[in-house]
Formats: C-alpha cells, structure tokens, sequence
C-alpha cells in the first residue's frame, strides 16, 4: 500500500499541472483496466491512482446493479458471465468511493476548520444567547439585527467570484462544493445557502478524488455518469469541469465547478484548466482570510470568557464555590458554543483496580463516588458517577492521565456513552484534569469536560488550550478558597487564645492594684510596680491580637448595604493622654528585675516639659521601648546600657505633634 504522502492529496502549487497525456508512473494503463476487479477498481479510483487526462475503462465485471429484475438482483456473483448491460431501464452509475481512511480522516479535519459554512443561520443566532445576563458581549459582537457582522455569516464575496466564473467561461451554472463526511453542500451562483445532497452521486465527490480536478466534455458518452441522477433529473448536467479547493496543507476539502445542460463541443483548453484553478486559487484566500477573522473573534471570545470569570471570581469579593462553577460552565459553553460544560470531583478519593481489560490496567486515581459540582445544565448538577460503567471509567481515567477527545456512535453501542450523560444525544466530548492539590495521590482529582450533540465538532489544540486555561483558573480558585479559610481558622484561634489569655490577665491587674493599697515596704512598692506595668503591656498586646482579628473578618466579610453606616466605620483611636515619662520609667522599672548585675541601665530624657504629657498609645510605646531596651541587653555583658530619648534633629516641633528619637 502507497505511503500516506502519495495518497495526500497535492498542495494548491501542483493543482495546475492537469493536461499532461502521460499516466503516472505508478498506475497500469487504462489499456488494463477493464480486467481489474471491482474492488481493485474502487481501490484504484479511490487514491487517484487512474491518468488524470481520460476517463478510466469500465470494468467488465460490473457488481449486481440496483433496480434490476428479481431474477437478475438475486445473482451475488460479481463475476458471474452474463451481466447485464446498464440502460434506462436498468441504469447503472458509479458512486464516488470515499478515500483510504487514514486519507478521509486528515481531510475532515482539514475541512473542520471551515465549518462556519455549513452552520445554519439559526445556529449563527444561538450565539448570541449572553452567557451572563449582560449586554456587553452582544453589543460587541456587530451591528446588525442579529448581533453578529458581515464576518459572521457566510463570505459574500464568494457570490462575486462565481458569477465572475459564470460570465468569463459562459456556462449556465457554477457551483460551489464541500464534501462533507456523508454530504456534498452546495451552493449555485445565485443562491444565498447551501444545499446538501448524498455525498456517493455528486460528481465534485469524483472530482476531489482526482489531483487535478476533473473535465467531462459531454457525461452521456461516460459510463460512469451516464445514469447519474444529476445527469438524468435537474439540473441535467452534461458539460462539467472542476478545479479542486485544496488547502495550504494539501487538503482537498472541495471543488469549484462549471457546468451547462449541453455538451461541450470544443476541448477545455489547458489555458481554461488554468484559470479555472486560479478561480479556485483566489476564492481559497477569499475563505482562508474569513476564516482568520472567525478564529481572531473566536479568540477574543475566550480570552473575554477568561477575563469574566477571573474578575468575578478570582478578584474582589469571593463568591461560593457553587456559584463559581456554574459560571465557569455557562462561560465555557458559551466561548466553545457547546451544549453540555461539567465540572466533576471526587466525593471520596478511592484508588479503583483495573477492571479486566488490558487498556484499564493504567494506575490512574479514580474514584469510588464522583459527582457532577457545576454545569451549565441544571439537570446534570449533584448526578453521581458509576464507575464501574464502561464510559465513565474511560472518561475519568483518560482524563486524569491528561485529558482526551471523545466519540460517540449515534447507533451502536449505547455503553461508550456515560451513564451520567444518558439520553442527551452527545456524539461528540472533550475534557482536562483540574488540578486541585488536596492529595498526593490524586493531583488532578477534578475534571472539566465537555460535550456536544454536533457529530462532525473537532477539538483542536486551541481548544485544549483554552480549556486548560480554565482550569488553571479553577485551581487557583480553590487554592484562595483554601488560603482564605485557613486564614479564617487562624483569625478564630487568635481570637479565642485571646479571650483566654485576656480573662486571667484581668485577674492578675485586679490583684495587683489591691495588693499596691496595703502596706508595703519600698521594695515590695517597687515590685509590685513592675507586675502592674508589665501586666498591662501584656493586656495591650492581647488587644492589639484581637483588634487584628476583628479587622481581618471585615475584610473577608464586608457588611451588607444596610449595616454600612454603621459597621465600615473605623475602629475607635487608641491615642489617650499619657505621661510620657511615667510610662518611660515603668518599662525601665520592669526590665530592671532582668538584669545582670555586671550590666548598670541607664535612662536620660532629654525633652522639654512640653512633652511630657502627650497624646499617643501607651501600649506602642511600651512594647518600642522594651524591644530596644532587650536588643541592648542580650549584646551587653558587662558594663552599662544607656538608654536616651530625645526630639529627632532638624524637625520642627508644632501643636499638634512631635518627632522622638529613642537610643
């Protein structure tokens, strides 16, 4: 069997070299091809394989044909001597042979990148359905009474360019052809839609077979489309010439085709071949550049989906976890145009064995119990995952080994199809893992998939990309849900050590100023001092834990709307009127019990009287003082430590404040 480079169809450079009388070097002459069989024949004809310049000879052993009387139908030998001859009366054509598999699968997917073409106008429509009950996406989606532009319906330009065909060649029809998987759509010159007809009897479905297109000067001396229902019935084809549509990869997706109800009677000259080519040259850029324009809007549209649910999620107040999900879903639906987004965790992360097969041998995480947690339908949230169900399990594993594309039969096996996605019609799915880190064996523990009923949708790189973007996104959603709760729990710990710390605190302040109101000698005055004083440092910072408590709840629970006035508003100033030097010499008095007796502490304060009575906060002050004061001790063995206070140089005292320097 030829390689896949010799069954690829040509690039748009090679297409008008049609003409040449010499048959490939690979190919029998057509001398012998009367004595393949007809399956050698299709095979042949299916890969091009046939001389570009004649039409190929009729087998002589034609299949049963259809619409034949019952004595000759029941004959199943193809080589049985006597067939019949094709007539009106039993009319016999040959139905274009898709081509190799491998070959028909890469010009899909080729083809996919222009399936704007064949999306109906309703579905064009669809598109306009906000995704956030806002206005702003549609307002900027055109200006006409659809919402969309000229960009968002099929090119007009294309309209020009096949009556120009038209009116330079002088035929009654140019037609306009993409094969699809089972359809060939079409559109004339004077149409404004496509129409679709069964792919096997088109003749452009013959034409992309032939790397150069084909040329049929009269079709009723051409066995092949003697019988053809567009032969025989509207629009009664009989001259025809096509030059294929061939992407930049070497893709043939189409043709562009002439055609008249009247034979030809003067040769297609290899100077017509050639303009007909550059026809299909020019409209291949006309669709090539629609085409950019649909995918740059396509890519405005996801990165203004990312945008959307990053600056109402990730940004700001935190909206629940819930509430995020169904707008990730309904944004994803909304940005790829699908019908069904879910975002799938695992309810109890239980490691599942492989369950006989030898693709479900793979120790990937999965989970005893998965539930759908967002969608974009109502109808799919809280469903559970069966994961002994043969689509689920390959949904899951696949997924979390990566991520994957999905196919569905619309007829066959009803058990590809996972149970939670039963009765939705999906034919077509893609999904990505969403890392969420709560585990060590399962890091990506999340899923984010999605699915269509639209069997010919593709999931390209892009897509992927996008979708992991998303994901990325919800990680990092439920990583600051986990920071913030964190954050919360420590805030309600802080919070309650403190209310005990503070309760015994009380306690011990209480004792000490009834225990100064009694008779004490000096040193007990001074000692007992000394508790007072650093009790109520202690109390200061005790305050100081909760106050920073109170204030990160605010910020974490902002106030409704109606408790504004009254909850916003700043907490009550800790600046009093304090004596300055008292509360100098209590820090000193208090740190004085602690030191060596190698190590002598001294204070000088040298401010005015002014200052000695000022507005600020005791605690502060205190809690300065004393660090500065411990600093110079723990360096200091021996000797002394000389401890100053001073106004800062070269600063202006003035009513309302004053700048000190502590050494």
């Amino acid at each position: 069997m030829p390689d896949i480079q010799q069954q690829r169809p040509p690039s748009r450079s090679n297409t008008n070299s049609r003409g040449s009388k010499t048959p490939p070097a690979s190919v029998k002459s057509t001398e012998s091809d009367s004595s393949l069989s007809w399956e050698a024949f299709l095979n042949t004809y299916a890969r091009g394989l046939f001389p570009q310049d004649k039409p190929p000879r009729k087998p002589s052993r034609l299949p049963p044909l259809p619409g034949l009387p019952a004595a000759v139908e029941t004959r199943n030998d193809p080589s049985a001597e006597n067939t019949p001859t094709p007539t009106a009366a039993n009319p016999f054509f040959l139905l274009a042979p898709p081509p190799p598999i491998h070959v028909e699968s890469l010009r899909q997917r080729a083809l996919y990148k222009y399936r704007w073409l064949w999306k109906n106008r309703n579905d064009d429509d669809d598109d306009d359905v906000d995704h956030d009950s806002h206005d702003s996406h549609d307002e900027d989606d055109g200006n006409d009474n659809n919402g969309h532009d000229d960009d968002d319906v099929r090119p007009q330009t294309f309209r020009t360019l096949t009556e120009m065909v038209k009116k330079y060649f002088d035929v009654e029809h140019t037609i306009l052809s993409f094969i699809l998987e089972d359809q060939a759509m079409f559109k004339l010159e004077n149409m404004e839609d496509y129409c679709t007809s069964d792919r096997s009897i088109s003749l452009c479905s013959h034409s992309i077979l032939r790397p150069a297109g084909m040329v049929i000067l009269d079709t009723h001396k051409d066995w092949r489309f003697r019988y053809n229902p567009n032969v025989t019935n509207a629009p009664h084809v009989r001259f025809y010439a096509s030059a294929n549509l061939t992407t930049r990869e070497g893709y043939t997706i189409g043709a562009l085709c002439i055609m008249s109800s009247t034979p030809r009677t003067t040769p297609f000259s290899p100077s017509d071949d050639q303009t007909l080519h550059q026809f299909a040259s020019m409209l291949m850029n006309e669709l090539d550049a629609w085409v950019l324009r649909k995918e740059v809007k396509q890519r405005e549209r996801r990165e203004e989906a990312l945008a959307d649910f990053a600056k109402s999620a990730l940004v700001g107040v935190q909206p629940s976890v819930g509430d995020a999900y169904e707008l990730a879903c309904r944004l994803v639906a909304w940005s790829l145009d699908v019908e069904y987004v879910c975002i799938i965790e695992a309810v109890e992360d239980v490691p599942v064995g492989g369950g006989g097969e030898e693709h479900r041998q793979h120790h990937v995480p999965t989970s005893v119990e998965r539930r759908v947690v967002g969608s974009n339908d109502p109808a799919l949230m809280g469903r559970l995952l069966d994961m002994q169900d043969v689509g689920t399990y390959d949904l899951v594993t696949a997924t979390l080994a990566g991520g994957g594309e999905f196919r569905y039969p619309a007829e066959g096996n009803a058990k590809l199809v996972p149970t939670f996605l039963a009765g939705l019609n999906i034919l077509t799915g893609t999904s990505v893992p969403v890392p969420t880190g709560t585990s060590q064996t399962a890091p990506s523990n999340a899923l984010l998939a999605v699915f269509t009923t639209d069997g010919r949708r593709l999931f390209d790189a892009s897509t992927s990309h996008f979708l992991n973007a998303f994901a990325v996104h919800l990680t990092a959603l439920l990583l600051r849900v986990k920071a913030e709760s964190a954050a919360t729990a420590k805030m309600a710990f802080m919070s309650s050590i403190s209310h005990e710390l503070r309760t015994p605190l009380h306690g011990l302040l209480g004792v000490s100023e009834l225990l100064g109101a009694t008779s004490l000698t000096g040193s007990q005055e001074t000692f007992v001092s000394t508790i007072e004083s650093c009790g109520k440092s202690l109390l200061g910072i005790v305050n100081n834990v909760l106050d920073i408590a109170k204030r990160s709840e605010r910020s974490h629970h902002p106030p409704s709307s109606s408790s504004s006035s009254s909850s916003t508003t700043s907490p009550t100033s800790t600046f009093h009127p304090i004596d300055l030097f008292s509360v100098l010499q209590e820090v000193m008095d208090s740190i004085a019990a602690t030191v060596p007796a190698e190590v002598e502490l001294l204070l000088n304060i040298h401010l005015p009287p002014t200052t000695r009575y000022v507005k600020s906060d005791a605690n502060c002050i205190r809690q300065i003082f004393t660090n500065l004061v411990g600093n110079a001790l723990k360096f200091t063995k021996r000797g002394y430590v000389d401890v100053t206070v001073s106004p800062v140089p070269d600063s202006t005292p003035t009513e309302s404040h004053t700048m000190l320097r502590f050494t």
